[in-house]
């Protein structure tokens, strides 16, 4: 049981592909995940999207978010699943893709760290006040 664990931990594209944006750093109504490791994995999809949460609850459930693709013009939901949020919510957090639209794409071109993301956004957020 351990090795197979241990096997898994190795082997980077078994590990979590997702950054967590939870919604107190971006202000907005729903956590977001970006991949930061697209490129670096054989990935089936685009690495240019950004994971939202589709509920207002505060457990988040994998199985209920919508991959949205990361646009500076029109960002759009890739599945065209049904949204459990209010349109507003959803309209947003395409407005953060596009205002954070090139920290976005440094980040998934392994140009800048999660964490560097997150101090650009938290900069960003501090300025606003």
């Amino acid at each position: 049981m351990y090795s197979e664990i241990k096997k898994n931990l190795e082997e980077p594209s078994l590990l979590v592909e997702m950054a967590n944006l939870d919604k107190e750093l971006t202000g907005l109504k729903v956590n977001l995940w970006i991949d930061s490791s697209g490129q670096k994995r054989d990935i089936k999809h685009s690495p240019y999207r950004i994971k939202m949460q589709n509920n207002y609850r505060r457990l988040i459930d994998s199985n209920d978010m919508i991959p949205i693709s990361i646009d500076k013009e029109n960002p759009e939901n890739i599945d065209k699943i049904k949204l459990k949020i209010k349109t507003k919510d959803y309209n947003e957090v395409k407005q953060f893709i596009k205002d954070n639209y090139e920290d976005l794409c440094l980040l998934i071109q392994n140009k800048i760290t999660d964490r560097e993301l997150i101090h650009r956004l938290e900069d960003k957020l501090n300025k606003k006040k």
